[in-house]
């Protein structure tokens, strides 16, 4: 059988030139060999061309998504400067805060490679020890960068998503008397 096989090839050969490989008994021959490696995972040939296909097309949109630093900065000018939904000053420098925050820890990413294990890890270092309020404050913003993200169609999934809020342990309050309140007031 090899030596028929064989024989076959050099008659291609002989009769075809170089062009042997443009011969549809070879491309045959490909494409079986193509769906005997595809057989094992239940998928066709058809199949495997359309999810490359689909691949190639995901790393060109990939490639043409701007760094976390330029979306954010985009991201701060729409709520800074937005006339539909305008904020106060105090927001204003709050969120000026967390575009540098994200930018100068996120910055050199690209949206879609952050993950949330990233951001839990960015959060538990934001703060004290039991700094549970601040780290709120900050996933919040990072939240909305990346919900902003989504609704831009620079990602299709957030990864704040899977991350729960933060707890913050309720503070022990002191209640004063009238009298102690008199006082206070007195001195101040």
């Amino acid at each position: 059988d090899a030596l028929k096989y064989a024989q076959e090839i050099e008659d291609q050969i002989l009769k075809n030139g170089k062009t042997v490989s443009d011969n549809q008994v070879y491309q045959d021959k490909d494409i079986e060999r193509f769906d005997a490696k595809l057989k094992p995972f239940g998928k066709s040939l058809s199949q495997a061309v359309d999810f490359y296909i689909h691949h190639l097309e995901q790393e060109i949109k990939n490639s043409a998504i701007p760094s976390i630093e330029k979306l954010c900065l985009k991201w701060y000018e729409e709520k800074t400067e937005s006339k539909t939904y305008p904020i106060s000053d105090k927001t204003k420098t709050e969120v000026k805060m967390y575009w540098k925050f994200i930018t100068n820890r996120l910055g050199e990413f690209k949206p879609n490679k952050v993950t949330s294990e990233m951001v839990k890890k960015l959060i538990e270092g934001v703060g004290g020890s039991e700094s549970n309020t601040t780290r709120r404050q900050y996933f919040r913003y990072i939240r909305m960068f990346f919900r902003w993200c989504v609704l831009e169609k620079y990602i299709q999934t957030d990864p704040t998503d899977g991350i729960r809020t933060i707890r913050v342990q309720p503070k022990e309050i002191q209640i004063y008397s009238p009298d102690d309140i008199e006082r206070l007031l007195r001195l101040c």
